[in-house]
């Protein structure tokens, strides 16, 4: 794979000095998302949707329904309202011939949120002072669409580039380990084993673990642990989450568990590693 660090260095920048919350989602699964560190960029990093997401029924909710948001992108940006309340700015990603994807500009609150929280607790069973408080955390007023446009255009130019100048390989071109680095990536935050893995690959787990160990010089379970520990170094440095939630979304069924792993894999606890690295 090419360099994508200016893509995510742009990103960052994004983040730390206009302070918007920018999220990639590529519907096609073409890989673009795995490579570089743009995987850090897949998912929406506020209390109220890692709140959600949480919740594997309004999970799958929100994944279904990015089809219909990259088909509408297709005519254009736009302002939209997602079914939990979420107001973002959504504009389209394209490999030169059809849009694939879309780039979102989120985390925006409503000024009457009370009929989303309504039905998202009723829908769900998500208690509804829980959803307030999270719905609270998101940011009161949207900037003037225009002057984001000057800002995200740009990213949308660059990730165009990279599928015109052909730098991502085709999945034909890409070898079965890598097929497992791309896969485990971009479902790493999910309940992912060795068997579910074998599964999608139609493979044993002997010829999993000894051709990924072969190419990579890892084991399948430190790779998913390394790209895990990724996740929440990022989380920890942009996000607003506490790092219970960080522990959980990320991929750790026990927030304990994952500090106790952090700590002897990089060197300082989390919470430290927050105080020191947040921007």
């Amino acid at each position: 794979m090419k360099n994508f660090d200016s893509i995510t260095k742009y990103i960052t920048y994004l983040k730390q000095h206009h302070s918007l919350n920018i999220s990639i989602h590529i519907s096609d699964n073409d890989n673009i998302i795995s490579y570089g560190k743009l995987y850090l960029f897949n998912t929406h990093t506020n209390p109220y949707c890692s709140l959600l997401k949480f919740c594997d029924a309004a999970k799958c909710h929100c994944l279904e329904k990015q089809a219909a948001v990259t088909e509408r992108a297709s005519h254009g940006s736009f302002i939209g309202i997602c079914h939990a309340g979420v107001k973002e700015l959504v504009y389209p990603v394209s490999n030169g011939k059809r849009t694939v994807g879309f780039i979102s500009v989120s985390g925006y609150g409503t000024d009457a949120p009370g009929e989303y929280l309504d039905k998202i607790s009723k829908k769900y069973s998500l208690p509804r002072c829980e959803l307030e408080k999270a719905y609270a955390a998101l940011e009161k007023h949207m900037p003037d669409k225009e002057k984001i446009d000057v800002l995200i255009k740009p990213l949308c130019a660059m990730l165009e580039l990279k599928y015109i100048k052909g730098s991502l390989d085709s999945v034909n071109e890409m070898s079965f380990s890598q097929k497992v680095k791309s896969y485990i990536t971009l479902h790493r935050r999910e309940k992912l084993s060795s068997a579910d893995i074998c599964r999608h690959f139609s493979c044993s787990r002997s010829y999993l673990c000894h051709e990924f160990k072969r190419e990579c010089g890892m084991t399948v379970g430190d790779f998913l642990l390394k790209a895990r520990l990724e996740d929440a170094k990022y989380l920890l440095e942009y996000s607003e989450l506490n790092v219970t939630d960080i522990a959980f979304t990320v991929g750790f069924s026990d927030a304990n568990y994952f500090s106790s792993v952090f700590k002897r894999k990089v060197g300082i606890a989390p919470l430290e590693y927050k105080k020191t690295t947040k921007r």
